[in-house]
């Protein structure tokens, strides 16, 4: 009898008792931060080189959404939300003529050990951005285009609780080649070729459950 009563209760302890598998925690960050040292590479068109060039610092603010999965290796994904409204007002050759403003989108592959109060990060993947006019400053309008580049970096995020956190971030984007108006690709790039910058952003990231 009292073999019974062991192993049903044995039994009742793997069920009900046993510790579960870790859940994901899903992190969204809204967020404001520089990005600097923003810069193009030469480039040559149909009848011209354009040279290389470099923009002002500029702001920029968006949102994060990230998660990393404790049964995956704390491998998961992130998906980045950026608006620069300035990004390329500003070019030590042109001015203001081609005034620009970029946004970006990156999904990223994103790996974070699960470490109460203080969690570091690292992710990284590919990233699409955008550029266009920035109406009223620009002289020399150009359609709005894309190019496909790649961002890489880390951060760390201290918690306040386990729903709250801070978070600071930094990271490098380049771009492969020049911009693309998608409605007409058979024109060629838009001459602003590999453009690079680095971004610095401070946020606070609320965790979901």
């Amino acid at each position: 009898m009292l073999k019974r009563v062991i192993v049903t209760c044995g039994f009742l302890f793997a069920v009900v008792g046993a510790p579960k598998p870790a859940m994901a925690d899903w992190l969204l960050t809204g967020f404001i931060g520089p990005i600097t040292n923003v810069k193009t590479d030469a480039s040559t068109g149909s009848t011209r080189t354009f040279p290389a060039e470099k923009f002002d610092s500029s702001r920029g603010f968006g949102v994060n959404l990230a998660s990393a999965f404790p049964t995956k290796g704390n491998v998961g994904f992130e998906l980045d939300w950026g608006v620069y409204n300035k990004g390329m007002e500003r070019s030590d050759i042109a001015g203001t003529q081609f005034a620009s403003k970029l946004m970006s989108v990156s999904t990223n592959f994103f790996y974070s050990p699960s470490i109460p109060r203080v969690r570091p990060y690292f992710s990284a993947g590919p990233n699409f951005v955008n550029r266009s006019d920035i109406t009223g400053t620009v002289r020399f309008a150009a359609p709005s285009s894309w190019a496909v580049g790649m961002d890489a970096g880390g951060g760390v995020m201290a918690f306040v609780n386990e729903h709250i956190a801070g978070r600071l971030d930094l990271r490098y984007y380049r771009n492969f080649g020049d911009f693309v108006d998608l409605k007409n690709v058979s024109a060629g790039g838009q001459s602003w070729n590999n453009l690079q910058f680095f971004r610095v952003f401070v946020g606070a990231t609320a965790v979901l459950r």
